[in-house]
Order: structure tokens, then sequence, then C-alpha cells
């Protein structure tokens, strides 16, 4: 996931074309505004205000697609017009510019915790989490474009006593209830076989998926992918702990407008 205010676009576009080439057609771009304080402040770049921060994003997608798309473009992608576009947020603005460009629209399912700009979370209850994917699925109507939905699992917890571990993880939440946190998507809490904890989650959490976005699993349109970044912070206790790992589902069919 690049951070679209560290990146000059022309720039951005060199790279990216190279690793698409590079890869043989496998690149997936991910782009988000940034919300992070301290990765803005440590290089001295300016950290804006939200709306600072969406232009900038907005402004590098549309940029891309420019260069991208241009047949005159050096080096040009392996895939095209472009690689598989992911955009990632949470606010009205980033979901439109995400139905609009992405084929991949990434729900954190989270909200930055109140009064901290250090990347700490706190989860979204079901209402909430809902109205969000709700919203961005009205924008894709809107703009005629089906894009893949995608999910970030903030937290993978190993336990045989699922409810004690939602007991735990409330204080996390968004006014949430451990009942609601055990029917959110962005919680894999149960009991696993073998070592990958994150595909081979418990046959409750595999319910939880499929109430949210449908099938899941190997024959179905669920997947998930590999782990999120060390050091990243999810909500609860006892940083850093099982690494997220995002869920995903929907089609992979590219969007029709741009």
């Amino acid at each position: 996931m690049l951070n679209a205010a560290f990146w000059n676009p022309v720039l951005l576009a060199r790279e990216v074309g190279t690793t698409d080439q590079l890869t043989g057609g496998r690149l997936e771009l991910r782009l988000g505004a940034g919300y992070v304080r301290a990765e803005f402040e440590q290089p001295g770049l300016e950290y804006g205000s939200p709306r600072d921060r969406a232009d900038r994003l907005e402004r590098t997608v549309e940029e891309l697609d420019r260069l991208l798309s241009d047949e005159a473009h050096e080096p040009a992608s392996a895939q095209r017009p472009r690689p598989l576009l992911l955009l990632g947020g949470n606010g009205n603005r980033l979901l439109r510019l995400a139905a609009r460009h992405a084929d991949i629209v990434a729900f954190t399912g989270g909200e930055p915790a109140p009064g901290k700009t250090d990347g700490s979370m706190r989860l979204l209850g079901p209402e909430a989490l809902a109205d969000r994917v709700a919203t961005a699925r009205r924008f894709t109507a809107e703009y005629g474009t089906d894009p893949e939905l995608n999910v970030l699992v903030q937290r993978v917890v190993p336990t045989s006593d699922r409810a004690g571990a939602a007991r735990e993880l409330q204080p996390h939440g968004t006014d949430v209830t451990p009942e609601q946190l055990l029917d959110l998507p962005t919680l894999l809490i149960g009991t696993v076989k073998g070592a990958d904890t994150v595909r081979r989650v418990d046959a409750d959490s595999r319910q939880v998926a499929r109430r949210w976005w449908g099938a899941v699993g190997p024959a179905g349109t669920c997947r998930t992918w590999s782990p999120a970044p060390a050091g990243h912070r999810g909500p609860g206790p006892g940083r850093p702990g099982p690494v997220p790992s995002p869920l995903r589902c929907g089609s992979r069919s590219r969007p029709s407008a741009r």
C-alpha cells in the first residue's frame, strides 16, 4: 500500500510500468491518502487536512490513468490499460474516487482513534461498516462500475473462547457489544486447523464473512491474501499480535467508466 503523497505521479508511473513488466503483469497497485502524521513529518512533508490528502490522491490516480493508458508511455505496463488498482478509504470522498477509478475498493473497517494521529485505529461497528459498504455500492452503481470489494481483517484471534476474546476486544470498538464484534468481517475469532490461521478460520467466522460478502473459500468469490506489513497498528491489546490480512470478495472486472 503506497501513500500517494510520497510519490510524484510521473515517476510513480515509470515505477509501475517497470515493475509490472518485471513481474509478468502480476502487479496490483494499492494507493491511499495517508493518515499517520509521523509518516509525513519525519521526511518533512506537509500533513495537511483530510481534504488536502484526498486531493493529492485524486490527482495521482488521474495522472496515473492518463499516463499509463497512453500507448506512447515508456515503460509501458504489461497489463493494459494499467495494472489493477486498489484504493482504500472510509469517507465518502475516497469511496467515490474508488468507485470511479479502482478495480478494487478497500474498506479498513476502522477509523482513527479519537485524538490519535499515530495510526491507532478503532473498529467500526456493524451498522457503521454496513453504511460504508452500502455507500460504496451506491457510488459504483452511479458510475456503472463493478469493482472487487476488499476488507482488511484487523485482528486474527485463534481461540476456543470466542465470547471471551470479543470481550477483550470490546474497548477497541466504536460503541459495539461483544456480540456485535463476533458479527464483524474485520475480526477472525475462533479455532484453527493447521498453520495457516488466516485461511483456516473456524466455521463461525466463515459464516460471518458469508453474511457480509457472499460465498467464501476456494469455490466462492472471497479469498484471503498476504498479511499486512509488519508493524501494522490494528486494534487490540498486545500489539503487534497476529498480523492482519485482507479478505477479498467480488469480481475482477475492470471499471467501465473512469
